[in-house]
């Protein structure tokens, strides 16, 4: 049961919410939006799970799934973007080992300024993996990587759904669009933290409002490209890390400051053709908690 308990929570750790039922709702989100992304998400866990103890991750950490989370993504995120064949299956695999190194490293490196790694890993491993693919001929990726001509994004104000983009922010979050996958993945964040789950809510509305009130395209707020990282930062700020600054002002400052990100880190990325994950969220979080930083990452 403990190794199960672990495998679950490396999925839930995602969301930062250190629960068994939590892990095992967003599995099943998962498998029911894309049932290719679910069984990367239980491969790059098990992974995780077995190789761990051999990169410098305590018993602790093991096993409430902080080692775990980041490698799920990066699994997610490779399967999502490599062409399918048996070596593109390899690298994912190598791809999701490496991650825990660097995850080792990354924590290592943050911990004298009392911050976590988040998804850092995820995104720097899963970004290393696409860059490095235009190199090799064997590598094809569903994306334009170094594309010839860079295209201003195309903006569309024909037709938005507010409770899809609401409620596929969620599903996003693991890089696919799904209603019935976003429910269950809300279901498992409240069953995990109502506070966690409440941050998560409020955030993906008012992610959706502040894009909508700037003009962001329609059809990707109501997919759901937009706000994932909203609720990410919603959760952290609102609900599992602690800084000097009020909970709300914190949250509020983090929430805006997503949305700046995510608009900037997409056009930087436009002339390389990577694609943004989380780091906005990442970004943002820091920034919020180096402004209100206290003498640790201590959890809420």
């Amino acid at each position: 049961m403990k190794y199960i308990d672990i495998f679950l929570k490396n999925v839930a750790q995602v969301v930062l919410i250190n629960n068994k039922w939590t892990g095992l709702f967003i599995l099943i989100g998962l498998f029911i939006a894309d049932w290719k992304i679910g069984l990367a998400a239980m491969l790059g866990s098990l992974l995780a799970l077995l190789l761990a103890p051999y990169f410098n991750y305590s018993s602790e950490e093991i096993c409430d799934g902080l080692a775990g989370y980041n490698s799920v993504l990066t699994a997610i995120g490779l399967a999502l973007f490599l062409q399918s064949s048996t070596l593109s299956w390899i690298v994912l695999i190598i791809g999701v080992i490496l991650t825990l190194p660097v995850g080792s490293a990354v924590r290592e490196f943050l911990k004298p300024f009392g911050v976590p790694m988040l998804t850092f890993p995820f995104v720097l491993m899963t970004w290393l993996v696409l860059a490095m693919t235009t190199q090799f001929s064997k590598l094809p990726v569903t994306i334009h990587i170094l594309p010839q001509k860079v295209q201003p994004p195309d903006i569309s104000h024909n037709h938005i759904s507010w409770l899809s983009g609401i409620t596929t922010n969620f599903s996003e979050i693991f890089l696919v669009t799904s209603v019935i996958g976003s429910l269950l993945i809300i279901l498992g964040i409240f069953i995990g933290s109502i506070k966690g789950g409440i941050f998560a809510v409020i955030s993906s509305i008012l992610a959706v409002i502040f894009i909508v009130s700037l003009g962001g395209d329609y059809p990707s707020v109501t997919n759901g490209l937009y706000g994932y990282n909203s609720i990410l930062t919603g959760i952290a700020l609102g609900a599992t890390f602690k800084t000097k600054l009020n909970t709300y002002i914190a949250v509020i400052t983090g929430l805006l400051l997503t949305v700046v990100m995510h608009g900037a880190v997409a056009t930087v990325l436009a002339p390389v053709g990577l694609p943004v994950f989380t780091a906005p969220f990442i970004f943002a979080t820091w920034l919020v908690m180096f402004a209100g930083r206290t003498n640790g990452s201590d959890k809420a």
